[in-house]
């Protein structure tokens, strides 16, 4: 009987000391729960952020998704003339420096530009050329009818690697695949207008934005148990204005104090409890 109690006895402190070892191994794996920065979420969906556009974009795994580009909330449209070029109103620098902000603006165009023979000069097709009249682009593209003015949404963009834009001739308005180059008044020497621009409201250019979450897998390295995310990639493609497909690994973040620039693109793992941008998912 004392051998069985022994026994029994021993066996009992095993179990327990295996049960407190299952407890403490759970309860370090699932830690982050306890992060008021990173709450617990379904992750169906990611919210992704890209370099130049401000808003961040819900995404689902191993769907296609449209990022929209939208202008500033209350901002008034731009009162356009016939004439009136991307480099007038667009938030473009220099030649030479970054590229365009990519949230959408809105211009209102004038009426009656054709019939005054106004904005004649555009430059490209679909994506256009800075220099190029924004109002008959407009009108060219479907967005408006000849000779009635309205609002059109732009987004602008990086210009094209070649520099060359082909020609079209839609809705009365003909384009040029080249136009000549600007000089500068100061100096001799020529300055090449870098940017461009286009109309994602256009019929048919839906593919011009778009991103895919295609998977995730799982990474080498130790982090720290509150933040487990940082043991996963996403492989991620996307494509801007009808650019370049891009396609990378990208490590699921938050970003971490030691970030100083922003990457080209993010995915946010955590939903903190307070609100934020990037707290668009479920």
């Amino acid at each position: 009987a004392a051998r069985l109690m022994i026994c029994y006895t021993g066996i009992s402190i095993v179990a327990m000391l295996t049960l407190a070892w299952v407890i403490l191994y759970a309860v370090d794996g699932m830690v982050f729960f306890r992060n008021d920065k990173c709450l617990a979420s379904s992750n169906r969906a990611m919210p992704v952020k890209i370099r130049g556009i401000a808003d961040w974009q819900c995404v689902k795994w191993g769907q296609l998704h449209h990022i929209v580009h939208e202008p500033t909330p209350g901002e008034e449209p731009y009162q356009a003339h016939c004439s009136t070029t991307f480099h007038a109103f667009g938030r473009t620098p220099l030649p030479g420096g970054k590229a365009p902000e990519r949230r959408a603006q809105l211009v209102r165009c004038p009426a009656q530009c054709q019939s005054l023979g106004l904005g004649t000069l555009v430059v490209g097709c679909d994506v256009y050329d800075a220099r190029s009249a924004v109002c008959s682009a407009a009108v060219q593209m479907g967005l408006l009818q000849p000779n009635q003015g309205g609002v059109v949404k732009v987004v602008g963009r990086e210009a094209r690697a070649s520099r060359y834009y082909g020609r079209c001739n839609r809705n009365t308005i003909l384009s040029t695949e080249s136009a000549p180059i600007q000089t500068n008044t100061s100096s001799t020497s020529n300055i090449r207008q870098e940017w461009a621009f286009y109309f994602q409201d256009a019929p048919g250019r839906e593919a011009d934005d778009m991103l895919t979450l295609h998977g995730w897998h799982k990474v080498e390295g130790e982090v720290p148990a509150n933040e487990p995310w940082r043991r996963f990639s996403a492989d991620v493609s996307w494509v801007l204005g009808g650019g370049t497909l891009k396609r990378r690994e990208v490590q699921l973040g938050p970003l971490t104090g030691d970030d100083e620039v922003e990457p080209e693109i993010q995915l946010n793992f955590c939903h903190g409890d307070k609100p934020q941008p990037e707290n668009v998912c479920p």
